[in-house]
């Protein structure tokens, strides 16, 4: 109720007191006494308990009031947390973006490292076999210089024996 109804109100029964009184001295009625206060304590125990319920409604909302307050913290403190998690994740994201790069350099390094490799062996292969060809050029011209060391031996023996 508002301030200036309230006043009404309790002008108008300050007014009726004024005339129930009035009319009760002028006719001597105790009863419309009674039950005029009736009315009034009845209109005071409505005031009364709408007081004691809008102050128990006013803490209950200022207790809700606290509440909202430290739930905006809360929210405040963890979108502070999640930013703050943003900014790592795209640190992360930097990073693992430099190593893939990184990796993807290492991986065509290795790939050419294995090309160049396939021709070490296979020029290994090749100077192996040409090794091994010549090893037994080699071989064969020993056997030819074992033979032509004999027949030289046999003939110089032919010779000085004749």
């Amino acid at each position: 109720m508002k301030r200036r109804g309230l006043f009404k109100f309790l002008f108008g029964l300050g007014l009726g007191v004024v005339v129930v009184e009035t009319y009760e001295r002028l006719y001597n009625i105790p009863a419309l006494e009674r039950a005029f206060r009736k009315e009034i304590e009845y209109w005071l125990g409505q005031y009364l308990d709408a007081k004691r319920k809008s102050e128990e409604l006013s803490s209950r909302l200022k207790a809700k009031e606290e509440e909202i307050d430290v739930l905006h913290r809360d929210v405040s403190y963890w979108r502070s947390r999640y930013s703050s998690m943003q900014d790592e994740v795209s640190e992360l994201n930097a990073k693992v973006g430099e190593l893939s790069s990184k990796l993807n350099e290492a991986n065509e390094k290795i790939y050419s490292l294995e090309v160049e490799l396939g021709d070490w062996k296979s020029k290994y292969e090749s100077t192996r076999e040409e090794a091994n060809r010549l090893k037994s050029i080699i071989g064969s011209m020993d056997e030819l210089e074992g033979e032509s060391v004999g027949a030289i031996s046999y003939y110089r023996e032919k010779r000085m024996k004749q």
